[in-house]
């Protein structure tokens, strides 16, 4: 968390606790699967299990350790995450800069034994600056390995557009997956909750998104980070390859297969 998300967000004194209790109010209103941070396997019944990283020094992310909550897995336990939540908002770990590779490299661990859909919901609201770092585009790929989706939410202080954000706004675009302008959106910490709950809403931007992953018409058999090559990436229609990861990535089209934009 940078200092800056510590200070004033509109009428909120500090912008990191109103975030936390943003994230607190859906976490309580979700379908959650009840499975426990300690069952690694998804349980067999429906429902969302969600994992918490708090990033900002190079080296210094923190999810919640052994004795507390989750113990740092996700978890569709509300009392576990209730208590992760506290511990994040008892345990702040800004500087003046922002980085997420030490972010993501926890990520990969919590998502890893994930069947079901893996979504990952990055928000700030400073410029990350290691998101072009040979160590972030490695874990990117990885990610898109696991078949994680990605999404950027930079969080305004104001709800006016400030120009000097344009640099944090291009650099959570480019760790956001593909089409990177639609796994992108800001937004004021007052219209986080609205954000949050879109994301089960197949209405959405990001929650159609999540919805047609793998799931559209276009879908081939085999998932775009399968191929690994790029004359086999080209060939299938679902999909683009990335110059910047080296790797297969989910084409455009996919999310509007049934839309006339892609026709």
């Amino acid at each position: 968390i940078s200092t800056s998300m510590q200070g004033v967000f509109g009428r909120h004194p500090n912008g990191y606790y109103a975030m936390v209790e943003k994230i607190r109010d859906w976490v309580k209103g979700i379908p959650l699967s009840g499975t426990p941070g300690k069952q690694f396997k998804d349980s067999p019944t429906q429902g969302v299990r969600v994992g918490i990283v708090q990033f900002a020094a190079e080296a210094g992310a923190i999810k919640s350790p052994n004795g507390v909550g989750s113990e740092g897995h996700v978890t569709g336990d509300l009392d576990e995450l209730l208590k992760d939540l506290d511990y994040h908002e008892k345990n702040i770990v800004g500087t003046d800069r922002a980085f997420i590779n030490s972010a993501l490299d926890l990520t990969k661990g919590m998502l890893a034994a994930v069947t079901r859909k893996r979504i990952l919901l990055v928000i700030t609201d400073s410029e990350l600056k290691d998101a072009a770092a040979t160590s972030t585009v490695s874990n990117l790929r990885t990610l898109l390995g696991m078949q994680v989706q990605t999404f950027g939410l930079l969080l305004r202080p104001t709800a006016a557009f400030d120009p000097a954000t344009s640099m944090a706004r291009e650099a959570l675009k480019s760790i956001s997956s593909t089409v990177q302008d639609e796994h992108f959106a800001d937004a004021t910490v007052d219209d986080l909750d609205s954000i949050l709950w879109a994301l089960c809403d197949p209405h959405k931007q990001f929650g159609a998104l999540i919805a047609k992953s793998a799931t559209g018409s276009m879908s081939s058999s085999t998932p775009c980070p399968m191929h690994l090559k790029k004359d086999a990436c080209d060939a299938d229609l679902s999909c683009r390859w990335s110059d910047r990861l080296l790797a297969c990535t989910d084409s455009g089209c996919l999310a509007h297969c049934d839309e006339p934009t892609c026709s």
